[in-house]
């Protein structure tokens, strides 16, 4: 695939719960339009089957950012959400997606 993120991975690590030497972490970095450079995280245990993962971006260098889209049209609904696992997304008269101990980092 072009233009695929590099990928670094370090096997055979001690995962946080099980303490098994079974955690894979990886890394990557990727350009995403409107947010710059975002680099992806995860860690997954093939014994206890452990999984976290999350993103950060570059440009906010550990403080808050708000990004705020109003939709428009149907075709707003095909937008890219990138969410770390500390963000919160609200919706009007929807709801809300909220930060927690399991929360996530993902890109839609």
């Amino acid at each position: 695939m072009a233009g695929a993120p590099q990928m670094e991975v370090i096997t055979s690590e001690p995962c946080p719960f099980c303490h098994h030497k079974t955690l894979t972490l990886r890394q990557a970095e990727r350009e995403v339009p409107y947010f710059g450079n975002v680099v992806l995280f995860s860690m997954d245990c093939d014994h206890c089957k452990y999984h976290k993962s999350d993103l950060e971006l570059e440009q906010s260098a550990g403080r808050p950012i708000k990004h705020a889209f109003s939709l428009a049209s149907e075709e707003d609904l095909r937008v890219r959400v990138v969410k770390s696992s500390t963000a919160t997304i609200r919706v009007p008269r929807i709801g809300s997606i909220e930060p927690g101990e399991t929360a996530n980092g993902y890109i839609t």
